[in-house]
């Protein structure tokens, strides 16, 4: 009597294994997106903490350039003082010391599907997502974040209206 496996028995194990790799990729895929969106929130609230400090060490003057924080998060763009990336994430100053957090990596139809927003002006951390947008994960990762989106903001100066803007 021969030892060894048929050819059923392998071609069933390789069924099972294809089985489970389908159902495991997607989640891990979403685990993924959801880990790096939380370092960009944790970048976006050091950023925050940073352009508050200069403000107020300033009279009230928004900064201009990144490397003039206190923070340092990723590599600053050449010829864009205001703009730094770190990862899959664009970091930019706004005019009047907002600070900005968007998915870079994306196509240009997603691009700006979900971006992660710090208001010096009302001081207040936010989720702005595209409301047309279909990425589920975007909208686990905004609602988890905002306890369901229970509080809706709009800050001043910003234009929500064609977005969902969410208290963090």
């Amino acid at each position: 009597m021969k030892k060894g496996f048929t050819l059923i028995e392998l071609l069933v194990v390789v069924l099972i294994i294809g089985i489970l790799s389908a159902v495991a990729l997607p989640q891990y895929e979403k685990a993924v997106e959801k880990s790096r969106w939380a370092e960009a929130l944790s970048n976006i609230r050091a950023l925050g903490n940073a352009v508050e400090t200069y403000m107020l060490s300033s009279g009230g003057e928004a900064p201009t350039d990144i490397s003039a924080l206190d923070v340092s998060i990723g590599t600053q763009v050449s010829g864009s003082p205001h703009v730094a990336l770190a990862g899959k994430f664009r970091y930019t100053l706004g005019a009047s010391g907002d600070v900005v957090a968007n998915w870079e990596g994306r196509s240009s139809s997603e691009k700006n599907y979900m971006n992660i927003v710090y208001s010096a002006k009302d001081h207040v951390l936010y989720c702005k997502l595209a409301s047309k947008t279909t990425n589920s994960t975007a909208w686990s990762i905004c609602k988890s974040w905002t306890n369901n989106c229970s509080s809706q903001i709009h800050p001043s100066g910003t234009n929500c209206n064609s977005f969902i803007c969410c208290k963090i």
